[in-house]
């Protein structure tokens, strides 16, 4: 059964036929039209970017974006890319009503395809399809959060495709105040089902697991219990499997002095997984902080993490970030980092040590903007002996009625068995696109009013030493529009 044709899939796909067509015969308005968002500008972001670690490494990765489709509005996201000559149609479809919402992705070999439904009824909510699970702090279901994601004002990445399964989900009210949560799926090729109840911010949740089809790394056997609570400035978990391994977690985030603080720790047994597989274990133990001071022209930023898989094998992280802002609405950033230690288990530079620093401008007159970013990583103090250096910069103009074109460029150098990732935003995701060597990347972007929706065009090369330009390209047109009815 391919990822993107489960008959959870073709449910949701089927549910695309009533709100497409009542959108296509009550055709709003231009003016009543939602407004589509361009692109965000990723590919020129302050942080360094970086896949999860449960990544491959040297390998684009895909997340969704995150973003949500108001009530009562229909979204079509229809287009194909190619690369070497292969040509692939994709299509992203979803609607919202308020009762009833679904989405479908169809492209095949798309890692983000599939399909999920969501009805809503005064007794509950159910739902179908490609799901992502999580409970708590995601120790006993999902993925917990990676200590090198945490700084101060920082968050772990949006939903992706790791961690989703095909399931069905029913959350219903008990009593004043009171949730029940069923679940039953298969997520990474392994069986799960599991209730969970919360009352007054305070859940226990019960999980049984079958066998693994495959065992990359240990899971946790047969089932796990999960106690978790949230409030406002915190949340934590403690879940436990039916061997007796433990886990717990716990993170809160509040005021000190005038500035922002977040903390986060864990602790438990080096032998305790998710029942969710996964292609790699998270750190048994760890403690994370990051402070931001108050500031009004420059804003600082410090995080810190130590964490350990088991003893012997464990890393740290610290960094301290800058940003401000100019005359003209231009702004700045900047920041130092240092990394030690492994950020997998097993990894193949267990006591690998990377400083690295980097420093960004964006600016310009009125519709055209200008960036300029440099960013370098060494295995020695003060980010000498380079082993990952990129500088990329890129100018956008925005014309009438929408218009817009983008065109950015990037010079890389990495040593062998390092990549560096550049952010490239489309429509319907973000991709973190993985470079290796040496070489130069342009990318060029425009974007159109079309048939009351954006018509975008995006082709991007690579060139390296002795080799052919590599070409990727993407057609889409993307279309919001309401499925309400007037009266």
């Amino acid at each position: 059964m391919s990822r993107g044709r489960s008959w959870l899939a073709r449910v949701a796909t089927a549910a695309w036929l009533w709100p497409l067509a009542t959108a296509v015969r009550a055709a709003p308005a231009p003016a009543d039209s939602a407004a589509v968002a361009p692109v965000a500008e990723d590919s020129l972001s302050a942080a360094p970017q970086e896949p999860p670690a449960s990544a491959p490494d040297g390998v684009d990765y895909e997340e969704e974006p995150g973003d949500s489709l108001a009530a009562g509005y229909a979204e079509a996201d229809l287009g194909a890319t190619g690369r070497g000559g292969r040509v692939q149609s994709r299509r992203r479809l979803r609607f919202s009503d308020g009762a009833i919402s679904g989405e479908e992705r169809d492209a095949a070999g798309d890692a983000l395809a599939g399909g999920s439904i969501t009805a809503r009824t005064a007794h509950g909510t159910l739902s179908a399809g490609r799901l992502r699970a999580s409970w708590g702090r995601g120790l006993a279901l999902g993925s917990a959060a990676e200590p090198w994601r945490l700084a101060a004002g920082g968050s772990a990445r949006g939903p992706s495709a790791a961690g989703r399964g095909d399931a069905v989900r029913w959350v219903s009210g008990v009593g004043s105040g009171g949730a029940l949560e069923a679940l039953a799926g298969r997520f990474g090729g392994r069986a799960l089902a599991g209730v969970r109840l919360s009352y007054a911010r305070v859940s226990l949740g019960v999980l049984v697991a079958g066998a693994a089809a495959s065992k990359p790394v240990p899971v946790s056997p047969g089932g796990a219990v999960s106690v978790a609570f949230e409030r406002s400035r915190g949340a934590g978990e403690l879940a436990m499997d039916r061997g007796g391994r433990w886990r717990a977690e716990a993170g809160l985030a509040g005021a000190l002095g005038g500035s922002r603080l977040v903390a986060r720790a864990r602790g438990g047994l080096a032998g305790f997984r998710s029942l969710t597989p996964a292609s790699r274990g998270d750190p048994a133990q760890l403690l994370v902080a990051g402070l931001e001071p108050p500031g009004s022209a420059v804003r600082a930023r410090l995080g810190a993490a130590l964490w350990r898989f088991r003893p012997g094998r464990g890393g740290a992280r610290a960094a301290l970030e800058f940003e401000g802002r100019l005359a003209h609405h231009a702004r700045w950033s900047a920041g130092l980092e240092e990394q030690r230690g492994a950020r997998r288990d097993p990894d193949s530079r267990p006591g690998a040590l990377r400083q690295g620093a980097w420093a960004e401008w964006r600016g310009g007159p009125g519709p055209l903007t200008l960036a300029l970013r440099q960013e370098l990583w060494g295995a020695r103090s003060w980010a000498r002996e380079a082993v990952r250096s990129v500088t990329t910069a890129g100018v956008a103009l925005e014309g009438p009625r929408g218009a817009r074109i983008r065109v950015t460029h990037g010079v890389y150098r990495t040593r062998s068995g390092e990549s560096v990732y550049l952010a490239e935003a489309g429509s319907d995701r973000l991709t973190l696109r993985a470079l290796s060597g040496a070489g130069e990347r342009t990318r060029v972007e425009i974007e159109l009013p079309l048939a009351r929706g954006v018509a975008r065009a995006t082709a991007a090369w690579t060139v390296t030493a002795g080799g052919a330009p590599r070409v990727q390209w993407t057609l889409d047109w993307l279309r919001r529009a309401s499925i309400r009815r007037s009266g």
